[in-house]
Order: C-alpha cells, then structure tokens, then sequence
C-alpha cells in the first residue's frame, strides 16, 4: 500500500488569490497565510488522509 504525498509547489492558483484579494477588501480582519510550511502542517493530522489547503485563514 501506498501513501500519497503532498505535491510541494509554489502558490499560483488565480481563484485562490482572487478570493484572498476580496476577502481582505472586504474588510476581514484576522492572517491569511499561503507558506507551503504552514499550509503542510495543517494539511496533516494522526490518520492517512491529507487534505492540502491552498491558503489558511486565522480570523480574529
């Protein structure tokens, strides 16, 4: 059996980016954070299943 791995790339997807861009226009107040670092830890946990985030926002 085989575990997958996370593909390591940079932070392209225009959508995302789109959707960050007016999210903080908006007025949202919190972090936005897309550093493959902390998008890798909470992509993560105790089972076998990862979910890769493309951003990970910390609303205040």
């Amino acid at each position: 059996m085989t575990i997958a791995q996370l593909a390591v790339g940079g932070f392209s997807d225009p959508l995302v980016r789109q959707f960050l861009h007016e999210l903080q226009a908006s007025g949202f107040e919190g972090e936005v954070d897309t550093s493959h670092a902390t998008r890798t830890v909470l992509a993560t946990d105790n089972s076998i299943y990862q979910r890769y985030p493309r951003a990970v926002v910390f609303p205040r």
